[in-house]
């Protein structure tokens, strides 16, 4: 009974700290079966440094995965790359020419010329 009790007291917070003594002292929210409402107050130095290192994160692996913009616009003319090659002597690409009707992030929907058929690919292919 007495655990529970202090269990209680430790979680839940002080009038003028608006702190936990747990949190105060381990910096750290113990798990209790209290409901609370009030959400943790996120530092904006803290948001900043996050977002730093995810930008410095991208741009490394960006660098090493040598990523580039694509170019591609509506109008562009374009092949469409084949998943299923017949055998390792036969093109990646395919023979017909699609021409791009819409861009949307990294979908592209291009239309056939000779049959006039509109498909959804990602850019890359």
């Amino acid at each position: 009974e007495l655990n529970k009790y202090l269990l209680m007291y430790r979680s839940s917070p002080h009038s003028v700290s608006e702190k936990t003594p747990s949190e105060m002292l381990f910096n750290y929210n113990i798990r209790d079966k209290l409901p609370s409402i009030f959400n943790p107050i996120v530092e904006h130095e803290e948001v900043a440094d996050r977002d730093k290192s995810k930008q410095k994160s991208k741009m490394y692996s960006d660098k090493r995965g040598n990523a580039k913009v694509s170019s591609i616009c509506p109008g562009d003319k374009v092949l469409v790359k084949r998943m299923r090659k017949t055998n390792k002597l036969s093109s990646n690409f395919g023979t017909n020419v699609f021409k791009v009707v819409e861009r949307k992030g990294g979908d592209v929907l291009i239309a056939s010329k000779e049959s006039g058929l509109k498909y959804r690919r990602h850019v890359s292919h």
